[in-house]
């Protein structure tokens, strides 16, 4: 295990250098042709659910913008080759984002184009576009209050100013539920994957709520 550790630390820190070290360069060039659904990468989650496994198949072909086609492209350890089909890469400048077009320069390597596959709208319906792919998933937010404290006008709205201000526009939550009590676990742990369900109006496909110190808070939230 340790020599593994020490062949990602290397490839990591020095990517380019002409070593058979090269984490990138063994992993996806070698299994891919050979083991292409073989698991290369195990994404965790908040629930058992939410994991998620990534093929090196679909490694070379989602994540590999920059790479070599297998049997194809003479390769050595540590250059990436040459763009795959539809890919324009360009070189910018970290301070002014301007193009670098001369040899030897260091910058932020960036994609000019959009990916071959990105929709650039849905027929007749390119606000739905807008709202669904671009917007993307936005968050809502269950706030508990303290006890004895009461509802006023316009509460919501001066937490969304808050997370505004603080955190940021980007943050903005797209509703904020006021609710007395959060479904926790006896250990205080938040169970959001019942939030979900709720926000989804899958009030009745719950799952699992044995682990839950108060069941009554189900009424109340729903509300």
């Amino acid at each position: 295990m340790e020599q593994y550790r020490s062949m990602w630390k290397e490839s990591v820190e020095e990517p380019n250098k002409p070593s058979s070290n090269n984490a990138c360069y063994n992993t996806v060039d070698c299994h891919a042709p050979k083991n292409p659904n073989k698991i290369a990468i195990i994404r965790e989650g908040d629930e058992p659910a939410d994991v998620r496994h990534i093929i090196y198949g679909k490694l070379l072909r989602d994540v590999c913008r920059i790479n070599p086609l297998p049997g194809c492209t003479p390769t050595k350890a540590g250059p990436a080759t040459h763009p795959f089909f539809g890919i324009q890469p360009v070189l910018l400048d970290p301070a002014s984002d301007t193009k670098i077009d001369k040899a030897d320069e260091t910058g932020v390597l960036a994609i000019k184009s959009p990916w071959p596959p990105t929709a650039r709208s849905i027929y007749q319906n390119h606000s739905r576009f807008i709202d669904t792919y671009v917007k993307g998933l936005s968050w809502q937010l269950f706030h508990r209050l303290k006890p004895h404290a009461n509802v006023s006008d316009g509460l919501d709205r001066d937490l969304v100013l808050t997370v505004r201000k603080i955190i940021g526009p980007f943050a903005t939550p797209k509703r904020i539920h006021i609710v007395r009590e959060h479904p926790k676990t006896c250990s205080s742990e938040i169970v959001r994957r019942i939030l979900r369900k709720i926000i989804n109006g899958e009030h009745n496909q719950l799952g699992d709520t044995s682990t839950l110190a108060d069941l009554s808070v189900f009424p109340s939230i729903v509300s």
